[in-house]
C-alpha cells in the first residue's frame, strides 16, 4: 500500500485586518491575493462589506484537485 501525500497551502486568517481598510475594492483585492490557491485557512476568514456581485471562486474547495493528484501517484 502506498502512502498518500497531500501538498497543501496553509494561509493565516484575517484577524480583523481586512475590515480596517474602508474600501471594498482594496479589501477584495487583498483577500483575493491572500487566499488564492489556499487550501487551509488557520483562523477566521472575514468576508465583510463586499458587493454580492464579486467573484469569490478563489475560495472554492480544491478537494477534487487533491484527489486527482493523489490518484495519479498511486
Amino acid at each position: 500500500m502506498k502512502a498518500l501525500l497531500f501538498a497543501v497551502t496553509v494561509c493565516d486568517g484575517t484577524k480583523n485586518f481586512l475590515s480596517t481598510t474602508g474600501n471594498s475594492e482594496i479589501m477584495y483585492n487583498l483577500m483575493k491575493t491572500r487566499y488564492n490557491n489556499c487550501d487551509i485557512v488557520m483562523g477566521n476568514l472575514e468576508i465583510t462589506m463586499m458587493d454580492h456581485t464579486r467573484d469569490f471562486s478563489f475560495l472554492e474547495v480544491r478537494l477534487q484537485t487533491l484527489r486527482t493528484t493523489n490518484q495519479e501517484r498511486v
